[in-house]
């Protein structure tokens, strides 16, 4: 764990005694406060006293303790959103304050950020906006917080493993999605090096969350690169308002009816501690442990292999002597032979996936924050997230994330009208591992390549020679060929397994290296935002900045880094005008934001919106939203040689590096064809398709959305939209191959030849980043319905 984590942590214990000194000359007044028709004890309820600047919230169970040097009698005041105001006169301190308070429809209608920035009820926001609150989180059907998107309308999850999920709303999503931001208590989560967030391997604990804010769709006006089609604002308690400490233990049951094994148990442990030591200072602490076996990957699908593209056909080891498993892993190593003049396919014998994944997956997170209200209006703050797992992703391969770590810090100042902050994001790869990789040097550690397919070569002309069938002769072979082969749990399998994992990838290659990553990259970021609607009478205006910088270190495992480490500095800004007209029945808004990224030209991203009264807590929006985002780290810089294919980046030092402008390469697509002509015996070079490498675009997009939202007899919440989005320069990435010349010590050198390309093993493949050259389009329609059913109960639908 990171140093300052644990200073921060540490000193919270210091400060704890002043409250007790501070109570001893005050006053003290309690209660208790519940939900008149529930009787459910209500938390976060603020209690002051009126006129003054002493004030609580209550607690998880509902009590509260004001303290206070005010001697009676005087006011206190208790609100909380979706119920009644109320006021209690306060005659002597030992009057007990105990109250049930009465819910009205308003509690349908909470108050968002997320949309504009500023605060606002649900139903005025100009966008499509959801919100969870700490009872919803708390009542849904998940074993987390973050399970609760799942069931929001217009959402998408991904499921890459236990601890690893991945949002998208509105687009296209995978595991890892480029085009969606996370932003816990305003820090961007993310994952520096890979872009996208890794779900809630980091951040905040189940006990810690008090809301969270999905804004669908186009939002980077306001948010910046990324925010294509979502934005999720993930917000913790306040330790002034929920104070007390609580724990919680959750257990459950896994796998069950599972062929793979039995069933087993999921562990997750929470502790959460917040306590107000004074008016000024408040703390909180907490940590989480989850445990649980994974899930596990065991398609054995054969595959057709074209570079980075695959179909799945019929066959297995048994049948198919070129068998390639899904989730089978070395047998992506082939060859031709051709015994006896008849040319054929050969993979090496792969391992399954289980014998190469710890499915033992975990996830240990610990946060906390000091807090002091400098005035009564400005807070300072210092926070800390640490989070620490193992869980697995899929990308280009199949990615063991273990021991993989990222701490946040955060130093901020905020007011009602402003903040200022200044937090970066540190990543530590730990144990990580490419699982291909893995299982192509073990293979390797035994015999390499040109040995066994030499050793099979003979054994199989051998076994033809003799009048055996060409079926039992392929088994003899590979029977020959495997016999010093390392079987899965033997000491050598072991030794050569340790080896590859802790050994970094090399940019030499798969037979340069192991499979380990190295990865130490980092974020710092800086911003504010001020709001100057108190000095502009006739609009509302707010205006932001931003700057940060990636520090960007995987020693070259993963980036191209001949001279070190990769700094890239970003920036923006942003300003948002509101006004409203005709007595508030019309809201009109407009944002624009300018970013630049250092490799990239600057963008300039609009947002018009519209928001109409068409009846008393009933609105119809409309809105037309430009978003964007540059092409991501890995997008620019990544270099990491794969068993299919070199994944590289868009940058022009790619262009020289691989020398594409002296030695062109071609699409996957007419090598395809190129090769099928040769195996026909007639080879045509000319259906041959050249693939341009160029520096890619930043994507664009064009989003509108027309929607209502309004409640019908102060019961019934309706949510309806419809959007169309129109992206440019969509950024994806293009499979091309070129020919290899080989040397006679093994140095291998690119080739213009085109009979080099005829054969997958006298060819390279590459995996580039391209801007499609045609529009992409999405549109989509959503609908969500909340009814209050009364006694507490509210049946949702969506």
């Amino acid at each position: 764990m990171r140093k300052s984590t644990i200073v921060l942590f540490s000193t919270i214990i210091f400060l704890i005694t002043c409250h007790d000194i501070y109570a001893q000359s005050a006053n003290i007044i309690s209660g208790n406060i519940k939900n008149n028709l529930t009787k459910e004890n209500l938390s976060a309820v603020s209690v002051t006293i009126k006129g003054g600047t002493a004030g609580t919230f209550t607690d998880e169970k509902g009590n509260f303790r004001l303290i206070t040097k005010n001697n009676p009698p005087f006011i206190i005041s208790i609100s909380i959103i979706g119920y009644a105001d109320t006021m209690i006169n306060v005659e002597n301190l030992s009057q007990p304050i105990n109250l049930e308070l009465d819910p009205f429809y308003g509690v349908l209608i909470p108050v968002v950020v997320g949309a504009t920035r500023l605060p606002q009820r649900i139903l005025e926001a100009p966008v499509t906006i959801e919100r969870l609150n700490a009872t919803s989180l708390r009542n849904t059907p998940g074993a987390n917080y973050y399970d609760a998107l799942g069931n929001l309308k217009g959402v998408d999850v991904t499921n890459s493993s236990y601890t690893f999920k991945t949002i998208s709303t509105r687009g296209f999503n995978g595991s890892g999605n480029l085009r969606f931001n996370q932003l816990v208590d305003g820090m961007d989560n993310s994952a520096p090096a890979l872009n996208f967030s890794v779900g809630n391997v980091i951040g905040l604990t189940d006990l810690d969350v008090d809301n969270m804010e999905l804004l669908s769709g186009a939002s980077s006006a306001l948010y910046g690169s990324g925010g294509m089609n979502g934005t999720l604002l993930i917000t913790s308690k306040d330790p002034f308002k929920y104070q007390g400490f609580s724990i919680e233990v959750k257990e459950g049951l896994m796998h069950v009816d599972d062929y793979r094994h039995g069933a087993s148990p999921l562990h997750d442990f929470a502790f959460r501690w917040g306590k107000k030591v004074s008016d000024k200072f408040a703390f909180k602490i907490g940590a989480e442990y989850i445990k649980v076996n994974d899930w596990q990957a065991d398609d054995s699908t054969d595959l057709l292999r074209n570079n980075v593209y695959s179909k799945t056909i019929p066959g297995t080891r048994a049948t198919d002597q070129n068998y390639d498993g899904v989730n089978v892993y070395g047998d992506e190593v082939s060859a031709n032979l051709t015994p006896f003049g008849i040319p054929f396919s050969v993979s090496r014998t792969g391992y399954y996936e289980k014998d190469l994944v710890n499915y033992n997956a975990y996830d240990f997170k610990i946060s906390g924050g000091l807090y002091y209200k400098l005035t009564n209006n400005t807070e300072a703050s210092l926070t800390g997230n640490w989070g620490e797992g193992s869980s697995v992703y899929t990308g280009a391969d199949r990615y063991t994330l273990k021991n993989f770590s990222i701490g946040q810090y955060k130093l901020e100042f905020k007011n009602p009208n402003w903040f200022l902050r200044a937090y970066t994001t540190q990543e530590n790869s730990g144990d990580s591992y490419a699982t291909t990789l893995t299982a192509i040097s073990i293979d390797r550690a035994w015999t390499d390549d040109a040995t066994w397919f030499g050793t099979y070569a003979v054994a199989y002309g051998t076994a033809l020679a003799g009048n055996v069938p060409p079926d039992q002769a392929q088994a003899i072979a590979r029977q020959t060929a495997d016999k010093a082969r390392y079987l899965p749990g033997s000491q050598q399998f072991n030794d050569a397994f340790h080896k590859s994992i802790t050994t970094p990838i090399s940019q030499g290659g798969v037979s340069k290296g192991g499979s380990q990553f190295a990865d130490k990259s980092s974020l710092y970021q800086f911003e504010g935002q001020y709001n100057f609607s108190q000095f502009v009478k006739v609009v509302d205006v707010l205006v932001g900045a931003d700057y940060r910088t990636y520090h960007l270190n995987s020693k070259n495992t993963i980036f191209y880094e001949p001279n070190g480490p990769i700094n890239i500095g970003e920036y923006g800004a942003y300003i948002q005008l509101q006004k409203s007209l005709i007595n508030d029945i019309l809201k009109l808004s407009a944002s624009g934001r300018y970013d630049k990224s250092e490799n990239f030209n600057g963008r300039f991203t609009p947002r018009l919106t519209a928001t109409g009264q068409v009846a008393k807590d009933n609105n119809i929006r409309i809105s037309y939203q430009q978003a964007y985002r540059f092409p991501n780290n890995q997008d620019q810089y990544i270099n990491l040689f794969t068993p299919g294919s070199v994944l590289i980046g868009c940058l022009p030092i790619f262009n020289s590096l691989y020398q594409f402008d002296q030695y062109p390469v071609y699409t996957a697509t007419s090598v395809d064809s190129f090769r099928a002509s040769a195996a026909s015996g007639n080879p045509n070079p000319t259906l041959l398709r050249q693939a341009a490498f160029g520096k890619a675009k930043p994507e664009t997009m064009e989003s509108y959305e027309v929607g209502y939202r309004g409640v019908i007899n102060k019961k019934l919440l309706i949510d309806v939209y419809y959007y169309f989005s129109k992206y440019k320069n969509f950024i994806g990435r293009e499979a091309v191959a070129r020919g290899d010349s080989i040397d006679a010590v093994g140095n291998v050198y690119p080739s213009n030849n085109p009979a080099n390309l005829a054969n997958p093993f006298t060819s390279t493949n590459y995996s580039f980043v391209v801007n499609s050259s045609t529009p992409v389009k999405a549109n989509g329609w959503g609908i969500s319905l909340e009814y209050q059913l009364g006694k507490g109960y509210i049946a949702i639908a969506n």
